[in-house]
This record gives structure tokens, sequence and C-alpha cells, in this order.
């Protein structure tokens, strides 16, 4: 494999090269997964499986100048999940669900499944709780059951340094450090070597192609100065000091190892 760190990732031949290689391999991962299906009705034991389709990451081909992974942007940040679970009732097979799961989400679906409880040390939820008709009860629902309370924005973090300013990460300048808080309206995102800001508006601009903080676009952002969101109309600094005081909260209660 060429080396990356001195730009050949993004010469056209290599680039190809890769692209090919990479689509080879997803079509192999398809053959794969079929091969397993038909070893488990094989069996006989399909409809007694839990299974879980999924990838670790997405991945950037150019967008942004950018190749691989690692980065808080779309296109890396967004991956695969289907679930077929022998418990999940008829009229959710087939369904789209638009709750955040992560990756931290898996373990505990799996051990509940099996009927483990999870460790206490473990931060992510048990995703069949989104399926599953059993009526659920949640601390924040006050003891109700019924109702699913599910998380509604998270944390992502790229940092193998210090967890405020990623002093001492190795891939400076490479693969820089980076932080990011994303719901379904926003995307802010903290890059801490450079103490540096960048806001998306993602309903509207999918692909984070218009930094709102960047002060080229401060000329541009007055149609954005009073911006829908929840019903109640707010400023664009408005909404920056919220996601910002929301994005240190949910940073902290993660560096706590407090589930999220």
């Amino acid at each position: 494999m060429k080396d990356e760190i001195d730009g050949e990732v993004f010469e056209p031949d290599y680039f190809q090269d890769n692209i090919k290689s990479m689509y080879s391999m997803a079509t192999e991962v398809d053959s794969v997964v079929g091969d397993v299906i038909e070893e488990l009705k094989r069996q006989g034991t399909l409809n007694q499986t839990l299974l879980i389709f999924t990838t670790d990451n997405g991945n950037l081909h150019g967008e942004h100048g950018l190749a691989e992974k690692w980065y808080p942007f779309e296109e890396s940040l967004k991956v695969p999940l289907v679930i077929q679970d022998p418990r999940m009732p008829k009229s959710k097979r087939g369904t789209v669900s638009d709750a955040w799961t992560l990756n931290v989400d898996l373990a505990p679906t799996m051990l509940k499944a099996a009927k483990i409880e999870p460790s206490f040390f473990m931060q992510g939820r048990d995703i069949a709780r989104l399926y599953l008709d059993d009526p659920i009860t949640d601390r924040k629902s006050g003891g109700k059951g019924g109702s699913i309370k599910w998380r509604k924005d998270f944390y992502y973090e790229w940092n193998m340094g210090d967890p405020l300013n990623a002093s001492g990460h190795p891939q400076t300048g490479f693969i820089d450090a980076a932080q990011a808080l994303i719901t379904d309206e926003w995307k802010y995102i903290y890059w801490p070597e450079q103490d540096f800001e960048q806001l998306y508006h993602r309903s509207i601009d999918p692909y984070d192609e218009w930094d709102l903080i960047k002060k080229d676009n401060r000329q541009n952002i007055s149609s954005f100065s009073a911006i829908m969101d929840g019903g109640s109309i707010q400023t664009t600094q408005a909404v920056y000091e919220e996601l910002k005081a929301q994005f240190l909260k949910l940073r902290a209660r993660v560096m706590a190892g407090r589930p999220v």
C-alpha cells in the first residue's frame, strides 16, 4: 500500500485502484453474508439467530478534499445497520428507524439478546428496545412504561491525545483530532488542536458544505439569522451557544464513562 502521508492517496491511478479494491471487497462481503445465511438455513437455526449487519465506519472518496475515515463529516460518520431478530414483531420487520444508534450499542444489544446483563461500564443501549413490542420503562420517563426514550444527539471523537485539548495526539497534520455533537438538525465540530469550530445545519446542508461559523460566510448568513427549530425561532448565535453547551455537557459525560 502506498504512503498516504505523502499524498499519494490522491494520485489518480492510486485513487482508481483504491476505489476498485474497496468495491470488490464490498461485493465479497455481500457474497459471504449470503453464505452465512444459507448455512444457518441448512442448520435450521436462521429463525433462532440474531443477525446484525453493520460496519465500523463510512468512507470519504474526496469529499472535503479528504480520503478514508476518522472525520466527523457525513460520509465518514454514517454506516449501514440491518438487524434480523427472531423476537421482532411482524409489524416491525422491513421497517426503517431514524433513531440514532452507535457502535457502543452493539455489545449491550447482543448481551441482552443472550439474557446477559451488560457490564456497568458499558456506555451503549440495547437497540432491540426500538422494535420490541414489550412496554418500555425508562427512568427518564418517571418510571412510566409504554414509551421509548432514546438519544436525540450523540458525541463523536477521534483523539489519541489529551481528552480536552488533544495535546500529544500522534497524527497532527495528517489526521487531526476532532470532536463533534450531532443532532437531527445540527452538527457542531471542534478541532481541539487548532481550537477551531464549525457549525452545519444538517437538515438543509446534509453534506456539511456550508460552515455557518466560517468568517467568509458571515456576510451570507442573513437568511439564517432566524431559524425555525422545534417550533421556535432561534438566531444562529443562539443555536451555536445551545449546541456548544450540550457538546461540553455530553463530552464530560462520555469522559466520565457514563451511559450515552
